[in-house]
């Protein structure tokens, strides 16, 4: 299995610090970001494989934040996490490229299967 580079951005700590730990313990070298301009700044200093991010965040959202880092890392695919998902919402973030959305509360095994799910299919497995 091949180990990636991940942005996990949430404004809840203790939700990314629980996604940091789940990701790491896989082998991930992973970074948590707790906005949207956090997290635009990580992705100008890093180059990450993978974006996850919550869709309610202060300031900007979460798909206006993974637009912020697809313009900086065009290929990078990513994951919307949400309490509430609206089928709007999951157009929209379809739209700008995100290939899943996890609804809240999170468990790591979903977690995990998506990460692997969407590496696979960036590899064309």
């Amino acid at each position: 299995m091949a180990f990636y580079k991940i942005l996990v951005v949430d404004d809840e700590a203790f939700i990314a610090d629980i996604s940091r730990m789940a990701l790491g313990d896989a082998g991930h070298d992973v970074l948590c970001a707790y906005n949207g301009e956090q997290a635009v700044e990580l992705a100008m200093e890093n180059h990450f494989d993978l974006a996850i991010v919550d869709a309610m965040l202060p300031g900007m959202t979460g798909i206006e934040t993974f637009e912020a880092i697809r313009h900086i890392i065009p290929s990078i695919p990513g994951i919307l996490v949400t309490g509430f998902a609206s089928q709007e919402m999951v157009a929209e973030a379809m739209d700008k490229g995100i290939s899943r959305v996890l609804q809240k509360p999170l468990e790591t095994v979903e977690l995990m299967r998506a990460v692997q799910e969407t590496f696979a299919a960036k590899e064309g497995r």
